[in-house]
């Protein structure tokens, strides 16, 4: 049994490592260990592989699954889609607001409620400014 790796057997075959990566991931070629392949079956899975896509016959189960994931992709562009869409409505609608207006509006209620607890009698204040302090 002679064992190659990847890149060796991308070598033999004309095709990158990567390329050795996703036949094996789609089950064309089959792994012997981590990056290691048996050379003779896996020549013969590839040009068993390579007639197939030359005849067109190129395996319906990774033509199956290639539409399953162009299908889920598309269905999660759409759902994103719809999500950007009904945002812009609630926006145009005034239930949202920006984070930016938001900050501002919590900095300006914020700080008038500071003032105003500093406003109180001067021993309260210096009170409430030590604890806040940790003193």
């Amino acid at each position: 049994m002679t064992t190659v790796s990847t890149s060796t057997l991308g070598a033999y075959f004309g095709v990158s490592a990567r390329t050795v990566e996703n036949l094996a991931l789609s089950g064309v070629l089959v792994r012997v260990d981590r990056g290691q392949f048996e050379l003779k079956p896996n020549v013969r899975r590839y040009c068993e592989h390579t007639r197939k896509s030359a005849s067109g016959r190129a395996g319906a189960e990774a033509t199956s699954a290639a539409k399953a994931k162009s299908l889920e992709a598309s269905a999660r562009l759409r759902n994103a889609q719809t999500k950007a869409a009904e945002m812009r409505l609630k926006k145009q609608a005034g239930e949202v607001i920006q984070f930016a207006t938001h900050e501002t509006v919590l900095s300006e209620f914020f700080g008038y409620f500071r003032r105003s607890i500093l406003a109180l009698h001067p021993q309260i204040s210096r009170a409430l400014h030590l604890a806040a302090e940790g003193g």
